[in-house]
């Protein structure tokens, strides 16, 4: 105890302590749905004049057939191997004729694509211009002020109020303030029944807002006494 005292200066007073309920609401935000539409693929750039690679593949395959049936066959496997030949010139005339065509779409697929991008692009310009919107101040405060409204309601109130708790002579220097500044808002003598402990618990000072039912514990630390400017803290605990 002393040591959580001597690191507790001036400088970090006052304390305020926030229900953990309450400070997970201040980091909660609006629901936004997820942005749902995707981005556009751009279109595989196959346009050749003729696709070298697939002719010598074939070609490949086609010199080896031809030998394997050169073999077993004699000169059926050369006529095999002659008709492999014609076919493969007769794919490379195709790809020559079709490229032209094949062009023509490629470059109609490419403007689609750039299209599709540009109209995608401005989605997701809208979608962060409603997240912004929809994280606004005042969107935030209208999402989480009902929230809070929903758990300052299961705030526990006092069971009492009692007369005869001794007012110490900071609480009474400071409390014609807090009621010139917070009329009707300022209860002393409070008190709540502890489950373990035979005497009720009194707080000094209570701020209470009835419309919202916000309640606020005001807890008045006096190291020493006011009048002999004497430490008590300090002899409360010598004397445990």
């Amino acid at each position: 105890m002393l040591e959580a005292i001597g690191t507790i200066t001036m400088d970090q007073f006052p304390l305020v302590l926030i229900p953990p309920a309450i400070r997970r609401l201040r980091s909660e935000l609006p629901p936004v749905p997820p942005f749902q539409d995707q981005m556009p693929v751009c279109p595989r750039v196959d346009l050749q004049l003729i696709n070298i690679k697939l002719i010598f593949l074939e070609a490949l395959g086609l010199m080896i057939l031809g030998i394997i049936f050169t073999q077993f066959l004699g000169y059926l496997g050369t006529l095999v191997l002659l008709l492999g030949l014609v076919g493969l010139a007769i794919q490379i005339w195709q790809q020559r004729r079709t490229y032209a065509q094949r062009a023509r779409e490629y470059h109609q697929q490419l403007e689609s694509y750039y299209q599709a991008l540009e109209l995608y692009c401005k989605k997701e310009l809208c979608y962060q211009a409603e997240m912004t919107a929809a994280c606004s101040p005042d969107k935030v405060s209208a999402y989480q002020y009902p929230r809070l409204l929903k758990i300052l309601g299961r705030t526990v109130v006092e069971d009492g109020v009692t007369t005869i708790a001794p007012t110490s002579p900071a609480i009474a220097m400071w409390l014609p303030s807090l009621h010139h500044y917070f009329p009707d808002k300022i209860s002393t003598g409070l008190w709540f029944k502890m489950p373990l402990e035979q005497r009720p618990y009194t707080i000094d000072l209570a701020y209470i807002d009835p419309a919202i039912n916000l309640r606020i514990a005001i807890e008045v630390d006096e190291p020493y006494d006011l009048e002999s400017l004497q430490p008590t803290q300090f002899f409360a605990i010598a004397r445990r």
